[in-house]
């Protein structure tokens, strides 16, 4: 037993050395470490002092002024060539003179004279030209509602009741002819409504109507009166 114990006693000794041997070192380490850091600190500090720089001179600018030269103004003076009139040495000499200015004021007013017509031969030509137009037209359109006017009374027929009372009367007829030759806005007046009637039964055979005989502008407003009257023996 007790041989045990001398033994665990120098182990423990042993270690405690080593420890305490590698713990001096490291501490012999370290302040060798430090006393090199502060030598390169100051090292340093020594090879690196600034030196201010050296004062710049201050140079003045000279501003040097151009001088601007304004450019001289030429004066030309123009020369004025007055016409010497002509100096007639004979009689004969200035009465020609006297028919040649004669002659070319006249050719002047002449071509004036055109000058100014010429616009109102255009107006009158415009003019006449529209008046041609309108009377055509208007000729067209009564050729329209002359063959209207035809195919109406075509169509039309007395209605038997009014034919047997001896009634008699007639219808106002207002409408539109659009550009297909159809009947449009039909308005119908009459104090009879047989008639009526009647009228509307004849406007529906003419239209739609055809157009191609004669060349008109449309749509065309119409107004006509339908009369119904018995025939006297």
């Amino acid at each position: 037993m007790r041989s045990r114990y001398a033994i665990s006693f120098l182990v423990s000794i042993l270690i405690y050395g080593a420890i305490g041997v590698l713990i001096f070192n490291a501490a012999i380490n370290r302040k060798t470490t430090t006393a090199d850091k502060g030598k390169t600190v100051i090292q340093i500090k020594q090879y690196t002092t600034i030196t201010p720089p050296p004062p710049q001179k201050q140079t003045k600018v000279q501003q040097t002024k151009k001088a601007v030269q304004k450019p001289i103004e030429k004066k030309v003076q123009k020369v004025v060539e007055t016409p010497q009139e002509k100096v007639l040495h004979t009689p004969k000499e200035a009465k020609q003179e006297l028919i040649k200015k004669e002659l070319e004021a006249e050719q002047v007013s002449d071509f004036d004279e055109e000058f100014v017509d010429l616009p109102n031969k255009n107006t009158n030509s415009m003019q006449h030209s529209k008046t041609q137009a309108q009377a055509q037209h208007n000729a067209n359109k009564d050729i329209f509602l002359h063959r209207l006017r035809e195919e109406i009374e075509k169509h039309k027929t007395y209605p038997k009741i009014a034919a047997r009372r001896g009634i008699e009367g007639s219808v106002q007829i207002k409408f539109t002819i659009d550009k297909t030759g159809a009947m449009k806005d039909l308005i119908l007046d009459s104090n009879n409504k047989i008639f009526k009637k009647a009228a509307a039964e004849v406007l529906d055979k003419v239209f739609p109507m055809e157009f191609d005989f004669v060349d008109v502008m449309l749509p065309m407003n119409i107004e006509l009166v339908l009369e119904y009257k018995l025939k006297r023996n």
